[in-house]
């Protein structure tokens, strides 16, 4: 205890990681409601926590221009100290959303670890395990609908390690719907039309070429106006 009141930013990470911890104990009933209530919970604070640091974010963006903008010599040296006010201000929503993202980024790993287990967490209870093998594709299909939110998130938290991670996710989810979404015959259909696209494209190319005044030229365009 000694530890987390010496380090603050230690005690906000047991924090986040006890809260998903509870939520997969408790299959996701929260003093918000049911499943579906505490998805829903966690996603509009997701989506205001964003918001909240682009105002801020552009509240430090229009102060710092309007400094630049303003009159230099003494006037400019006696706006810079009033100028750190907002990056200060910038910060604190920086700090609850990086504090809420790495919730949901343990909520997510402790979800995983219930429904397909995992040798670095310890097994979450019978039932709650029971009910996340139920519900995996519900929680599979949620995570991935908030993926560009949390990606978000993670560039203005400035957490590059997440970033990477959301990213790489992002695109597993958008191959994996691309892959069902193109059958076979669609698939035929796509190289068929980028095949002809190519060659009407490269077809053009020599034609254009073709406009130049020599013979070897010349002769490449009768043949390809003769081969159409």
């Amino acid at each position: 205890m000694r530890l987390l009141h010496a380090r603050p930013q230690l005690a906000s990470w047991w924090a986040g990681l006890e809260a998903a911890r509870f939520l997969v104990g408790s299959r996701l009933r929260s003093p918000y409601g049911g499943p579906s209530h505490t998805f829903e919970a966690l996603e509009r604070f997701l989506l205001e926590a964003v918001a909240a640091h682009q105002a801020e974010a552009a509240a430090a963006a229009a102060a710092a221009a309007a400094t630049a903008a303003g009159t230099g010599g003494v006037a400019a040296r006696a706006s810079a100290a009033p100028a750190a006010a907002p990056a200060a201000a910038a910060a604190r929503p920086r700090q609850s959303l990086a504090l809420l993202l790495h919730t949901i980024e343990q909520l997510e790993r402790h979800v995983a670890n219930a429904y397909d287990g995992s040798p670095a967490l310890p097994p979450p209870p019978r039932q709650a395990r029971s009910f996340f093998i139920t519900n995996r594709r519900v929680c599979i299909d949620w995570f991935a609908r908030i993926r560009t939110h949390l990606l978000r998130a993670a560039l203005y938290s400035r957490a590059p390690a997440s970033v990477v991670r959301h990213a790489q996710l992002r695109l597993v989810e958008l191959a994996a719907r691309a892959a069902q979404l193109c059958t076979r015959a669609d698939g035929v259909r796509l190289v068929r039309t980028l095949s002809l696209t190519l060659t009407r494209t490269r077809t053009r190319a020599r034609t254009r070429w073709s406009t130049r005044p020599n013979p070897n030229t010349l002769t490449l365009t009768h043949q390809v106006a003769g081969s159409s």
